[in-house]
């Protein structure tokens, strides 16, 4: 959350013609760095998780807090990719250049995550900011983009959050 905050201010900051841009432009790659380390210094079970976990046989049955501990490495990974993509576009908010192999990279994952994670759950919650970004990123890709459009579309019938009306205490 630290870094989307950050990226969000250079956005801002990369806008704004009063700025000095070469800073900003320092600042980003600074922050794609620190980025980067980070990444590379969380448990291998974050980086490296399979994106068919779901489907890999094992002993017995994950449990629920595990299920639920697999699907939020699910969404850490699509939301890391997510600002892959972010400070990319930062960068080249008009897409002009040619699309570095690390944005790819990063669309391909956040794909790869979405496509493997059910719907119907509110699960596509987590993964909103990631699909939100590679959506930025395609350009004239029909097949990608019905995709993303179907995830990102809100089923208010599904939520994560469960709600249970408040009792009514009488005094």
């Amino acid at each position: 959350m630290v870094y989307m905050a950050r990226m969000s201010l250079l956005s801002s900051d990369s806008l704004d013609t009063t700025k000095d841009q070469l800073l900003v432009k320092t600042e980003i790659t600074r922050t794609a760095i620190e980025l980067r380390n980070w990444w590379a210094n969380c448990p291998p079970s974050l980086r490296d998780q399979s994106n068919d976990w779901r489907r890999q046989p094992r002993p017995r049955k994950l449990t629920v807090s595990e299920t639920l501990e697999e699907e939020g490495i699910s969404s850490i990974r699509s939301c890391m990719y997510a600002c892959v993509i972010y400070l990319h576009h930062i960068l080249d908010p008009l897409a002009q250049e040619i699309q570095p192999y690390e944005v790819k990279q990063a669309i391909h994952g956040i794909l790869d995550i979405a496509k493997e994670t059910p719907e119907g759950y509110g699960l596509e919650m987590g993964l909103y900011f990631g699909l939100f970004m590679a959506g930025i990123a395609i350009h004239n890709n029909p097949e990608v983009e019905d995709i993303l459009r179907r995830r990102l579309k809100a089923d208010t019938g599904v939520s994560i959050y469960v709600s249970h009306p408040s009792p009514i205490v009488a005094c």
